[in-house]
């Protein structure tokens, strides 16, 4: 959060005399206090929208499955629910014990220190589909019992999700499962999101029921801050030393079993998914098909894809046994190259689980895949980037996301610092962005000898 923000922040909380953590002992209902000092805007989500009142606030969910808008009313605690508004759940707010129902809902809750009140989780595990743990907090949560988890099957079980015997207060609910007699559900569609700053914005969707919404802004702006210098130093990079990388084309694909074919993604011209603004960013032209996800035979998948500079393999990728069961790949320059990452470096259910509230580390990844050595520039570091989603094939195993400890209630970030230069300060002073702390580093002569050994 700005600076200027978090001063008006703090200076409404001190005036209206408001803990947004406690219930007022008697609700103020004349205007004269605002219980929601704290407040977001959704700027990048297309699904998102909220208004605030002095008692209650009042989100909006634009995408999804039934009924849209889907309307969440959030009412002070202590003070009376409005009756001008017709919501599909309403909840009391500071909130407490509560339910999810898809792992992608973690990484959020981990961020703003809510784990501690998850005390239900409806997962399913089957023998072809078993559950995997990513985050280690969480599994030491249900390790504990501090969280219950439930195995069910939402799409063929709906009618049995009830949670009124359990101790939740409300359930974020996974918009492509039917609601069953889920505990005054909260939809939750981040997946629709096509913008990878959108989908690290439902943090703040996240943060409504409990009021943690000036927590939520500061993950936001930290998160941003980190892609906004990876991109504005890939933008002077690409001016001064534009003769020295080529354009690189890249493609998106996988082959998947039940679709007897290769599964590849639409250029960027025709629909539009999170990857675009990235490699927009970074110079990287997408080659994709005519529409959504086209599948093609071995035939027609040489004939698309042989030329393309960098294949990112949106599964797992072992290059001995694929060349081996595919003998045409070995005719792909990416393969040649060896320029061919997946995205299981943290396992495939790490990826499914935690990418959406760590683009900046995968914004991090795809700029190394881009520009190579020159990465080490871009970043400000002057050190080589560990992948951190993305997986080089050829040179890297896959890491288990359960090997480091537990951080604390909240979830330390993926992502790696970086420093903003432009092409006056190549000569002086660099900008440095450090995970919410901005200030100045003198490195000049350091970073125009560091450049030239790169592009030496």
């Amino acid at each position: 959060m700005k600076l200027f923000s978090l001063f008006f922040v703090v200076l409404g909380a001190s005036a209206n005399l408001t803990d947004k953590t406690q219930c007022p002992t008697t609700c103020v209902e004349d205007g004269s206090v605002d219980y929601f000092p704290e407040k977001v805007e959704f700027e990048y989500s297309k699904c998102l929208r909220v208004e605030y009142y002095d008692t209650y606030k009042v989100s909006y969910l634009d995408c999804g499955p039934g009924d849209i808008p889907e309307t969440v009313l959030y009412v002070q605690c202590g003070c009376s629910v409005p009756s001008s508004i017709t919501a599909n759940t309403t909840i009391t707010v500071p909130a407490g014990n509560y339910g999810i129902q898809s792992t992608s809902n973690i990484a959020y809750l981990h961020y703003l220190g809510m784990l501690g009140q998850m005390k239900l989780e409806i997962e399913f595990s089957s023998d072809w589909y078993p559950y995997t743990f990513t985050d280690t907090c969480h599994k030491d949560n249900v390790d504990s019992g501090v969280t219950t988890q439930r195995n069910q099957d939402p799409q063929t079980d709906d009618g049995g999700l009830d949670t009124s015997g359990d101790n939740v207060e409300f359930v974020f609910h996974e918009g492509y499962y039917a609601k069953g007699n889920l505990t005054k559900p909260i939809t939750v569609t981040e997946y629709l999101e096509t913008d990878l700053l959108a989908q690290i914005e439902w943090i703040k969707f996240f943060a409504l029921p409990f009021n943690l919404e000036f927590e939520a802004d500061e993950v936001f702006d930290e998160i941003k801050g980190t892609m906004d210098c990876i991109g504005a130093n890939t933008a002077t990079f690409k001016d001064l030393y534009d003769t020295e990388y080529k354009t690189l084309t890249v493609m998106t694909a996988a082959y998947q079993p039940w679709s007897s074919g290769w599964v590849v993604s639409a250029s960027c011209d025709v629909s539009k998914d999170i990857y675009c603004d990235v490699f927009e960013d970074l110079g990287v032209t997408k080659i994709g098909k005519d529409y959504g996800f086209t599948v093609l035979n071995n035939t027609e998948f040489e004939e698309f894809g042989a030329k393309i500079d960098v294949w990112i393999y949106t599964d797992d990728f072992d290059p001995e046994a694929m060349v081996k069961t595919y003998p045409f790949l070995q005719n792909f320059d990416s393969v040649k190259e060896k320029r061919v990452y997946d995205v299981a470096k943290r396992t495939m259910p790490d990826w499914y689980t935690s990418r959406t509230m760590e683009s900046d580390a995968l914004y991090e990844d795809f700029a190394k895949v881009s520009h190579g050595k020159g990465f080490a520039f871009l970043d400000g570091q002057g050190t080589e980037h560990d992948y951190v989603f993305l997986r080089d094939v050829f040179t890297e195993k896959s890491i288990d996301p359960l090997a480091t400890p537990c951080p604390g209630a909240k979830k330390v970030s993926l992502a790696e610092q970086c420093i903003v230069f432009s092409e006056i300060e190549l000569a002086g002073g660099a900008q440095k962005h450090s995970r919410s702390v901005l200030f100045f580093v003198t490195f000049g002569a350091v970073v125009i000898s560091t450049l030239s050994a790169l592009l030496a």
